[in-house]
């Protein structure tokens, strides 16, 4: 079997952390809680991002013992056994997957608010398949190609949102961010999960370690660095929104409006461009992590072997690209990806935790590790957050989150008894060759 190409750089993977992170979240979000909280949100900004990076540090440690492609998947795998193991990756594949088809669904959203034709009908569905065939064929022919991709995307975000703000602080009047909590404090917690959903999507950078150059080091490094600059533009676009919004009711889109109020009547357009750009960016970056969990999977033998096949001329993992992509606009097609996004609250913190509480474990394991290391409070604050955010997830969401667990369950045990079946033929072929010698 072919190996996957060690291919990956430290800047593509700032790249996809940037993408992974950097959605559609940072448009819709500030306006939401804004209009829940007043300028009492921008707590909410701080609580939220200080939890992303406390959990990005946590990986960062996590991903400088390993090599290999999987992320947290191998993080639990290798700390508490293949059948913890593969409910963390089992849940990365659910979420991602579904996060992949609504990310395409937004897209096409972003894409009609620029150009009507594709709001609906024949032009919507062809305008998505057509994004996705090219990212499939993109990422087919080699994983540095994927990344170029996510990379170019990453400049042209970050140009703009770094204008946005170098532009936006300037125009802040801080007469409107007064008084702190005009509306109270009784959305604190429902803005609280609402806007984490924005800080989310870091874990991305640790999935790709089996591809990239000297992994070790890498990752955290991407990691942290992109981690630095996510915190910073998040707590900035925030504090932008609140300076130069006064009312916030029943508005999607906070930054366009903000940025109509300072760059004129093309501002909210140029924001809508640069909505446009950075899903594009999000959804490249969900096409290269992807496949790459269900590789993982099926490289220990948890998913059929198929899936880890390796392009013998790419080194790619070309049918779990095909297949990721196909059960996305499957999803996307069935319009029930809202409804399945309830998934996300579980299947987050179902990498989160684990990932959290490997790291004595993997402590213990490499006791003469000499790479990037964690006071050990930071993992057990990181673990506390991840409970109170749960604590304030709906009952529907919880339910649904344990319903895929459970759903994992049949399908780990139905592949550990087809690969023993595997083993038992492989074993007769082998007796019954010798025999044939012997005679």
């Amino acid at each position: 079997m072919s190996e996957l190409q060690r291919a990956l750089r430290t800047r593509d993977l700032f790249a996809l952390t940037v993408n992974g992170v950097i959605g559609s979240g940072i448009f819709f979000m500030p306006g939401l809680i804004a209009e829940l909280l007043g300028p009492l949100s921008l707590v909410v900004v701080l609580l939220c991002v200080a939890l992303a990076f406390l959990l990005s540090l946590c990986f960062a440690e996590a991903a400088s013992y390993f090599t290999g492609t999987g992320g947290p998947y191998l993080y639990a795998r290798t700390a508490f056994g293949p059948f913890v193991g593969f409910q963390v990756g089992w849940m990365t594949v659910v979420l991602r997957i579904i996060s992949w088809s609504a990310s395409l669904s937004a897209l096409a959203v972003a894409a009609a608010f620029i150009f009507p034709v594709f709001a609906s009908g024949w032009p919507r569905a062809a305008l998505i398949v057509g994004v996705t065939l090219f990212l499939v064929i993109t990422n087919v022919r080699g994983v540095r190609s994927g990344a170029r991709l996510a990379t170019g995307v990453t400049v042209i975000k970050l140009a703009a949102l770094v204008l946005f703000v170098g532009i936006g602080l300037f125009a802040i009047d801080l007469e409107k961010m007064q008084p702190l909590t005009p509306k109270g404090w009784g959305g604190f917690g429902e803005s609280v999960l609402l806007f984490f959903y924005a800080c989310v999507g870091f874990e991305w950078t640790t999935i790709p370690a089996g591809e990239t150059r000297d992994p070790k080091r890498s990752v955290a490094r991407a990691l942290l660095s992109a981690m630095v600059i996510i915190c910073l533009l998040y707590l900035a676009v925030q504090s932008i929104v609140l300076g130069t919004v006064t009312e916030f009711a029943g508005e999607q889109n906070a930054v366009a409006l903000s940025a109509s109020t300072f760059l004129g009547s093309q501002g909210a357009f140029l924001v809508a461009c640069l909505v446009l750009v950075s899903l594009l960016g999000f959804v490249s970056s969900q096409a290269v992590i992807v496949p790459r969990s269900l590789y993982a999977l099926a490289e220990q033998g948890e998913l059929p072997p198929w899936l880890s096949r390796v392009h013998p001329v790419f080194q790619t993992p070309a049918n779990a690209i095909w297949v990721s992509a196909a059960l996305a606009l499957a999803i996307f097609f069935s319009g029930s990806f809202k409804e399945l996004a309830l998934l996300s609250v579980i299947a987050r913190f179902a990498q989160y935790i684990p990932t959290c509480l490997a790291l004595p474990r993997l402590r213990k394991m490499h006791p003469t590790h000499e790479g990037f290391r964690l006071p050990s409070v930071i993992p057990i604050l990181a673990i506390g957050l991840c409970v109170a955010f749960l604590i304030g997830a709906k009952p529907k969401q919880l339910f649904m989150g344990m319903a895929a667990a459970l759903l994992g369950i049949p399908l780990y045990y139905g592949m550990r008894a087809w690969g023993r079946r595997q083993q038992i033929t492989q074993l007769d072929e082998s007796q019954n060759q010798d025999e044939v010698r012997a005679v």
